[in-house]
Parts: C-alpha cells; sequence; structure tokens
C-alpha cells in the first residue's frame, strides 16, 4: 500500500511539474530560455544526426560521443545545431586558402557562421589525452575533406600534414617539436663533445644544460679545425648520418650563432621529412588565432621563435625530446615596405597604362592599408590610383606617404560609401587646405 502511495504521489508530482512549466513557458518571452528548453526536449535527435554525421563524414569514429557532447553543449540555438549538421557535406574550412601558404586568422579560414566559430573554439584544445595534438579534432569535424587518420597529424587529398600548435594563452607560448624523442641520437652527445674538446663539463656547464648557442660560445676560442672536426662528428651523431650536414657544420664552425640555428632546424625537418614522408608543416598558434602551412623549412624559419634546442639537458628524461627543434608561430612582421616607381623616359615620368605596374602600386596600397585596418577593395584601388597621380605630378614618397596619412586615414569610414569622383574630389581640398 505504501508502495502504491508514493508511486501515486511521484505521479502527483509529475503531473503538476508539466503543468506548472507549461504555464511558465507560456507566459515567458525569454527567447534563449525557450530555445534550451527545446534543445533538451529535442536532445535525442540531435545526438542521433550528429553521431551518424561524425561516423560517416570523418575520422573520429572511436570519439564520436565526446565530440557530440561537445557540439550540443556549446552555446546556441536548436535551429544552428540542426544547421550546422545540415552544412557538415560540404564543411566549414577553407581548404584552398588554409594550404595556400600564406598567413590565415581562423575567423578567415572558417565559415562566417558564429556557431561554426564557437564549435571550433571549444573543439581547438581537445586531445583527448595523447590522441591527437591540439587544433587535429577541431578541423577534423569542421571539414569531411580533413582526414586524422593514416600518416601524420592531417591527411588532406594527397597531402600529409604535421601539424605544430602553440596551445597556451601566450602567444610565445611552447609549441610543437619537429619530430618525437628517438628522431635524433642524445645520449652521446656530452661525451663527443668532452673528447674533442678535452673539457670538464661541469665545469663549463654549471646548471647542467648547453644550447646551440652555448656551444658556440663553448667553442669560441677553440682552432677552426677542431671546431669543424667537433661540428663533423657531432652533428653526424644527432642526425643518424642519414641527412647531409655540410652546412650545418660550415655554420657551426663560423662561430655564426644565427645561422647555426637556422641549419640545425633545416637538418631537422630534412630528417623529420624523410622519416615521416610529411607534404608539408602547418603551425598553429591559438593566442594569435593564425596559422601558417609551409612546404619547406626555409620559409618557415623566417615566421617562428628561437627553436629552443638544448643538446644537453639537465633533465636526462627529457634530453631525446629537448635536442629536437621547437617550433612556435610568432606574430606576422609585414616586410619593409617600399613605394613602387613610375617609369622614366627621357622627358620625365610618363603617364602610366601597364596593367602589371599598376598591380604593384595596387600591392603597395593593400600592405599599406592594413596597417590602418583599411580593406575594402575599392578603396584600396582608390589609394593606389591617388599614389600614382601624386607621383606623376612629382611628389616625393615622404610627403605621399605624410598626405595619406593625414587625409586617408580619417576618411576611411566615409569612402567605401563615396563615388569615385566623389573621392578624388574630397582628397583634392582637403590636400589644398593642408
Amino acid at each position: 500500500m505504501k508502495i502504491n502511495e508514493f508511486i501515486t504521489e511521484d505521479a502527483n508530482n509529475i503531473s503538476k511539474l508539466k503543468t506548472d512549466i507549461i504555464h511558465q513557458i507560456k507566459k515567458t518571452s525569454d527567447e534563449e530560455l525557450l530555445d534550451r528548453i527545446y534543445t533538451v526536449l529535442n536532445k535525442s535527435d540531435l545526438v542521433s544526426r550528429i553521431s551518424g554525421t561524425l561516423e560517416r563524414d570523418t575520422d573520429t569514429v572511436g570519439y564520436v560521443e565526446e565530440l557530440t557532447k561537445i557540439i550540443i553543449d556549446t552555446p546556441g540555438t536548436f535551429q544552428e545545431k540542426y544547421e550546422f549538421i545540415d552544412g557538415f557535406p560540404t564543411g566549414y574550412v577553407d581548404i584552398k586558402l588554409m594550404l595556400s601558404g600564406n598567413r590565415v586568422k581562423f575567423e578567415e579560414l572558417l565559415s562566417k557562421n558564429t556557431f561554426v566559430r564557437k564549435v571550433f573554439d571549444q573543439l581547438k584544445r581537445v586531445t583527448f589525452g595523447t590522441a591527437k595534438g591540439p587544433g587535429e579534432f577541431a578541423l577534423a569535424v569542421m571539414s569531411p575533406s580533413i582526414r586524422i587518420t593514416g600518416k601524420g597529424d592531417l591527411n588532406i587529398g594527397d597531402d600529409i600534414i604535421e601539424v605544430k600548435a602553440s596551445a597556451g594563452k601566450d602567444v610565445s607560448s611552447g609549441g610543437g617539436r619537429l619530430g618525437t624523442p628517438g628522431l635524433l641520437h642524445s645520449d652521446n652527445v656530452e661525451s663527443i663533445i668532452v673528447k674533442n674538446l678535452k673539457i670538464q663539463m661541469s665545469k663549463v656547464m654549471p646548471d647542467g644544460n648547453l644550447s646551440l648557442k652555448g656551444l658556440i660560445a663553448l667553442t669560441s676560442n677553440t682552432k677552426p679545425v677542431i671546431r669543424t672536426k667537433l661540428g663533423n662528428e657531432l652533428f653526424s651523431y644527432i642526425f643518424k648520418s642519414q641527412v647531409p650536414v655540410t652546412k650545418l657544420v660550415s655554420a657551426f664552425s663560423s662561430g655564426d650563432v644565427d645561422q647555426t640555428k637556422q641549419e640545425y632546424i633545416k637538418t631537422n625537418y630534412a630528417l623529420y621529412q624523410q622519416d615521416s614522408g610529411f607534404s608539408g608543416i602547418m603551425l598553429m598558434n591559438f593566442a594569435l588565432g593564425e596559422l601558417q602551412y609551409y612546404r619547406d623549412s626555409e620559409e618557415m624559419i623566417k615566421h617562428i621563435y628561437d627553436p629552443g634546442v638544448y643538446i644537453i639537458s639537465k633533465d636526462k628524461a627529457a634530453q631525446a625530446r629537448q635536442i629536437i627543434s621547437q617550433v612556435t608561430l610568432r606574430p606576422f612582421k609585414e616586410p619593409p615596405l617600399v613605394m613602387p616607381e613610375l617609369p622614366a623616359t627621357g622627358k620625365g615620368r610618363k603617364k602610366v597604362k601597364t596593367k602589371d605596374l599598376t598591380q604593384l602600386f595596387v600591392n603597395y596600397a593593400t600592405t599599406w592599408g592594413r596597417k590602418y585596418g583599411i580593406t575594402d577593395p575599392s578603396t584600396i584601388q582608390f589609394i593606389a590610383q591617388t599614389i600614382i597621380d601624386l607621383k606623376q605630378k612629382g611628389v616625393k614618397n615622404s610627403s605621399i606617404e605624410t598626405k595619406l596619412k593625414k587625409i586617408i586615414v580619417p576618411m576611411v569610414d566615409q569612402i567605401p560609401t563615396q563615388p569615385v569622383r566623389e573621392r578624388r574630389a574630397n582628397f583634392e581640398s582637403v590636400r589644398q587646405r593642408r
């Protein structure tokens, strides 16, 4: 009897709760609350659709349940989540842009859909332990064209891509290494140095660490022939005699610290590529919100921080890792901006009609405008033509730069909506007043 009473009482409570909820829903106009309720009531359908999509179109099968939960829990409306699933067959990543070799912001890479970007933010640091590195699951979920099985971290068509992410909150926080422990030899580094330099390492290396820069300082007063001999033996050992070390040895023998670091990275990259067969390396920096894809080490070196290499580490357990170059994408530095010149003739300058030359001024205007947040194509064209007009009048480069700063920049908010003739008239009137 008591059991039946409990059951009856519980049923009555549930019925009352339903009535109260329905009453409150009828009264409320809180869109966010209503959407959350609707999502909860339809959660099973949403889960099945997301799970089915992930199992069918990506290599995330072993993590479907966890990934589905992350997507479900991402703030957004029920409609946004359904639209996210519906758009999945074509994906939300601009693959061509990602592999262009240019610096790409995450917001440029992804669809402009707000919910898509929220999902990416929720997923970008997800690794499921050591299953994958930061960013890899996020990209795989965002596009069915990106696979995370097989060789490398990501597979896109025929491209095998290694991803090295700096996932910390600081821009300069450590990135990935060019290989895993064991790729480079490290056990006998100290004994090779001791043998060639005939020194006691405990005296010259009191803290137990020796970087590439420290090694060069250690050999600064050594005869070139000894430095060359040490370099040949040491670097041949570290890189297992599997890739050429001639340029690295030459840089080390000359005592050039920066060149030695660069050649070390190149040699490390070459062995890593030979070992794993990747097509290129993609560096991601979460604090910057940017990534860049590289097909060769030469270009990559221009855009990373100091490689953070210790050929001897006081932490012996970490030495096999710390001897490998660390690569962290640093903020992009615009190359020096040089204003193009008009072709000169014996009778002075002539009007520019050549398409290629005009494009040079457009390229200049694009880079110049980026510094001031100017990206509108018609505005860029206007700036380029303005520069050409001023140069044809014989105005000096420094004066042109000054005029652009004083006149164009303050007019930026108006320029996109102004007809070209009006822009030129406004520019000319302001220029004359100045």
